[in-house]
């Protein structure tokens, strides 16, 4: 499976920020035509989740 293979490749290089539209951007830009959601699928079977600062949920919750 290419596609996952590439997910697993680049989530490695971004050290696990890469969310799933970010990762959709990048595979797009190499050529693979992937939707967000078939994206988000295979980072969840591949075990590709990205990791959460905070920091924009807690500026959220502030301006409440």
């Amino acid at each position: 499976m290419k596609v996952l293979a590439y997910i697993r490749e680049q989530y490695r290089l971004s050290l696990g920020s890469y969310g799933r539209p970010r990762m959709t951007m990048a595979l797009k830009e190499v050529g693979l035509d992937v939707g967000e959601r078939r994206v988000g699928r295979l980072m969840t079977r591949g075990a590709a989740k990205p990791t959460s600062t905070g920091s924009s949920q807690s500026a959220r919750a502030s301006k409440r």
